[in-house]
């Protein structure tokens, strides 16, 4: 598959990535975040294409000097991993802080990954979340949102989102005339489900 740009391998239970990784030379975008991996081969830096990598929750305690040697990289995501605070500072020092991040890569259009306006997923919630006009579905979990109203305000400026995902809020009280159209709420007695998020008509 030596034409194949983006390579999404997330979430599965990948223990050992092959080093014939490195033969996929168009390679621009690589998702191996929540596996089980615990090394990266060096092969990977013959891929001079590859552009971003998450690497986000694995078993990985460092990586290979020989990716100081990819010039295209503009993300490399190692957020929950076991770096050692040398490794750490190795590694800020091997890419450069701007491009060993823990921050979420915005997926999607790799033409505007770093405005990220024309992405149509996103996995957090950026401060000028109201300028993503192409947006089509949010993933709010793990935001910790207590006020929902200057949030929801913001995303029904949004003319094509028609997803909001807010597993895990633990949400108690569902309108009757909703009660159709949510699926998988957990009910709890602590919270409740803001009405101001069912009232964004375009959702589905």
């Amino acid at each position: 598959m030596d034409g194949l740009i983006e390579l999404d391998a997330g979430s599965n239970k990948i223990t050992v990535l092959p080093k014939t990784i490195g033969e996929l030379q168009q390679l621009k975008t690589l998702n191996l975040g929540n596996n089980s991996l615990t090394t990266i081969p060096e092969e990977i830096a013959q891929i001079q294409t590859l552009k971003q990598i998450d690497l986000e929750n694995n078993k990985i305690a460092s990586l290979p000097n020989a990716m100081r040697d990819m010039s295209s990289l503009q993300y490399v995501y190692t957020k929950d991993n076991e770096f050692s605070e040398a490794e750490l500072e190795k590694n800020k020092k091997m890419f450069g802080e701007e491009i060993i991040t823990q921050q979420p890569i915005i997926k999607n259009n790799e033409e505007h990954t770093k405005t990220g306006y024309f992405v149509d997923t996103l996995d957090y919630l950026p401060d000028d979340i109201e300028k993503y006009r192409n947006l089509k579905s949010i993933d709010l979990i793990g935001e910790k949102i207590f006020n929902w109203n200057p949030v929801m305000e913001k995303l029904s400026k949004l003319p094509k989102l028609i997803e909001i995902k807010v597993d895990y809020y633990n949400f108690r009280e569902i309108p009757e005339k909703y009660k159709k159209m949510i699926t998988g709420i957990k009910m709890e007695n602590r919270s409740y489900l803001p009405d101001i998020i069912l009232q964004q008509e375009q959702l589905i």
